[in-house]
């Protein structure tokens, strides 16, 4: 068996979500879910508490697009900033992972709808246990954040 090691992966956006992983388990997934909100805020609290017993944090590694206005921009890098800080203010080390990084080893390289369509169907292949969430196209970030997290356990074991 696998030395246990507890991470937590988000996808950081405000229809992101996050998805735990005990890497000593023959069934890893332990915990899913939404990004948490308060209203349309980031939920700083629930959040710290999804990390606090965690060995360490994956955040996928982001950027604003073109289309987006300032604005939105602007709320997109908050999400990602208040990851990054909870993880520091709570002492644990945390990495940045690409979309490439992390689609390469668990989807391919799709973009777009078709990407987000992929991402909720190999979540659903690889973690049966997660298709009530991530049969609903809205929650592809849930779908997502579980991926990160695979990638993140099949690089660390």
């Amino acid at each position: 068996m696998a030395n246990k090691m507890l991470l937590i992966a988000f996808d950081p956006g405000k229809t992101g979500g996050y998805a735990t992983m005990d890497t000593s388990l023959a069934t890893p997934l332990i915990e899913w879910g939404a990004m948490p909100l308060v209203g349309k805020d980031f939920d700083g609290r629930t959040i710290r508490t999804l990390m606090e017993d965690c060995d360490k944090v994956f955040i996928e590694k982001v950027t604003s697009f073109a289309c987006m206005g300032q604005f939105s921009a602007f709320q997109f890098g908050t999400g990602w900033g208040i990851l990054q800080g909870i993880a520091v203010g709570l002492g644990l080390s945390y990495e940045l992972v690409t979309p490439k990084q992390w689609q390469v080893m668990t989807t391919g390289r799709q973009k777009g709808a078709e990407g987000k369509n992929q991402s909720r169907a190999m979540a659903m292949q690889l973690f049966p246990e997660c298709a009530k969430e991530c049969k609903l196209k809205s929650n592809d970030g849930i779908a997502e954040a579980i991926l990160i997290a695979e990638y993140a356990r099949r690089n660390l074991v």
